[in-house]
């Protein structure tokens, strides 16, 4: 069973795979605060989303919400083991604007400005489970793609995924365009739209990105986009195409891990992935001073062992 992280992370490096989700080694410092803010805003508005959008019916009043979203919010930054009170008053320079004081405000304009919208449509589910059989290997075992839609929506005749969004990439007026063309074409959103034409038909043709912008700035506290891809059957079927292809190399690497076959074949490093657009890799040290990672009984020093993943045995 493959996934959009897993596929995406197995094409840009796939030693990092195996890294985090065999090994299952992860950074001393904990859960990454981009990471850990974008799921926390996800579960906060999620909550929002579910308590207004029930297609003009009565709800709580805005102020009510926004306290429980920032609740929410709260709860999921502490779970995640982000710092809070001084230690993160000290270290919030190194948020760059993601922190939760920053959320509490940007959650009561979201409420504010989405409230419209949310009004005229009708909550169907948050975190709605998919699984697509995508075909079978040559040995004959069956590929499955899995995943989660952050929210479903009805809206008049259409049926709406819902995948949100943070970033920092925004202009005096609004999003960037280099930032809202990424969504077209896009793996992630494609799979979106053919689980959506799965169990809805031909009433879901599109998929709402909801995105707010959170920065220093506290001008862009007020800065939001919410805009439809259009996904046509074309499109989707090709992903169809495309995905079966990454998610059997990601099998034929499994295999070849169960085999005992040397790493440098089964899960090879990417060398030109160690730096990219977010910073270095978080697994840079790994790679320049561990040659084989399979020979070790414990983690390195600066790593920590995670606990066991719950959708199923690792291949090693």
């Amino acid at each position: 069973v493959s996934s959009y992280s897993r596929t995406a992370t197995y094409k840009t490096c796939p030693r990092k795979v195996y890294l985090s989700r065999y090994q299952r080694w992860g950074k001393e410092e904990g859960t990454n605060v981009h990471l850990g803010f974008g799921r926390a805003w996800t579960v906060a508005a999620e909550h929002i989303l579910a308590m207004v959008a029930n297609g003009g019916g009565s709800c709580p009043l805005p102020a009510e919400i926004h306290r429980e979203a920032v609740l929410l919010f709260n709860q999921e930054w502490e779970k995640a083991g982000l710092p809070t009170g001084d230690e993160l008053i000290t270290r919030a320079d190194l948020f760059k604007g993601k922190t939760p004081a920053n959320a509490e405000l940007t959650l009561r304009e979201y409420i504010s400005r989405r409230w419209g919208w949310f009004r005229s449509v009708r909550w169907l589910g948050n975190e709605v489970p998919f699984l697509i059989p995508l075909g079978t290997a040559p040995d004959g075992t069956s590929l499955f793609y899995e995943g989660k839609i952050d929210s479903v929506v009805e809206d008049k005749e259409q049926i709406l995924p819902v995948e949100r969004k943070t970033t920092s990439l925004s202009t005096a007026t609004g999003l960037r365009f280099d930032y809202v063309s990424q969504f077209s074409p896009n793996s992630q959103i494609e799979g979106y739209a053919w689980a959506g034409r799965s169990m809805y038909g031909k009433r879901c043709s599109e998929v709402m990105i909801d995105v707010a912008v959170i920065n220093e700035k506290p001008a862009n506290q007020k800065v939001f986009g919410l805009f439809p891809v259009p996904i046509s059957q074309v499109v989707v079927d090709q992903w169809l195409r495309n995905q079966y292809t990454w998610s059997l190399r990601l099998y034929e690497s499994e295999k070849l891990l169960k085999q005992g076959v040397d790493l440098a074949f089964s899960f090879p490093r990417n060398e030109e992935s160690c730096v990219g657009k977010y910073g270095m890799c978080e697994y840079f040290n790994v790679c320049k001073f561990v040659p084989d990672p399979s020979r070790l009984e414990t983690p390195p020093p600066g790593y920590v062992a995670l606990p066991p993943r719950d959708d199923g045995p690792s291949p090693g």
